[in-house]
């Protein structure tokens, strides 16, 4: 009997495979899917454990200094990827991506240009990748959004022209991902360029889309509030949805 329980112990504890990781990834459960792709050792495991924490700590958390956490979990995860496949570009931009989110509940102008700089490395090795264009797209219009355009420009050298251009390489790339129309649409309303025709054109796929991921699919219901805004035609609704969907916008 001993001998029986110890087995069932052993099938309960044993570490996930990167396959449930992912599966619970695309279930949306987040934290769940980081904690079991962290126990494989693969580049690719240690990018989606990440990519699993970094929207956890964007999305599902009101405390900073537990966002600050996951980040640093995030950051260190994509640095294992990094030992294990140099250069890896799924990596690299999960590392940026950490390196912007500490930017940004840091203040932290060093290392939001730290976060550029491998972004942009990353669009220079893999030019056809629409997460690295959809990451500088997000890295220039938020620091827009977050500081104000004059002082992004003089601090950061952050340009809403750039990120516009970024983000429709993203599109063009992947035209059926919800993720980047979302982001992109919420620029361009932070920025103060919200043309209804424009936005209209980016949300209604990403809002009536099928299929994706976890994070695909909050992003089509962030994308289904914008529509419903943009529909009421008050340019308070709109702005407040916009800012309701970006990340850390649930933070205390």
């Amino acid at each position: 009997m001993r001998a029986l329980l110890a087995a069932v112990a052993l099938l309960v504890a044993r570490p996930a495979h990167a396959a449930d990781a992912a599966a619970l990834f695309e279930a949306g459960q987040f934290a769940a899917a980081a904690d079991a792709a962290r126990g494989e050792k693969s580049a690719e495991s240690l990018t989606l454990a990440a990519r699993a924490s970094l929207v956890v700590a964007g999305y599902e958390v009101s405390d900073k200094a537990k966002a600050l956490m996951l980040i640093d979990e995030a950051e260190a995860d994509a640095d294992k990827a990094l030992t294990v496949s140099p250069g890896d570009v799924g990596a690299t931009l999960q590392r940026a991506v950490a390196l912007g989110y500490r930017a940004k509940l840091t203040r932290s102008p060093g290392l939001a240009k730290q976060a550029l700089r491998l972004m942009e490395q990353s669009a220079k090795r893999a030019p056809r990748n629409a997460l690295a264009w959809a990451s500088i797209g997000g890295w220039h219009g938020e620091s827009v959004v977050e500081l104000g355009k004059f002082i992004a420009g003089t601090m950061l050298g952050a340009k809403t022209d750039r990120g516009v251009e970024a983000f429709e390489r993203a599109v063009a790339l992947d035209a059926s991902s919800p993720v980047f129309r979302t982001y992109y649409a919420m620029m361009l309303i932070g920025i103060g360029k919200p043309d209804p025709a424009k936005l209209r054109a980016l949300l209604t796929p990403a809002a009536n889309g099928r299929g994706g991921d976890g994070f695909d699919q909050l992003m089509r219901a962030r994308a289904r509030a914008l529509l419903t805004a943009l529909d009421s035609g008050k340019k308070s609704a709109l702005e407040a949805a916009a800012q309701k969907a970006r990340p850390f916008s649930g933070l205390d």
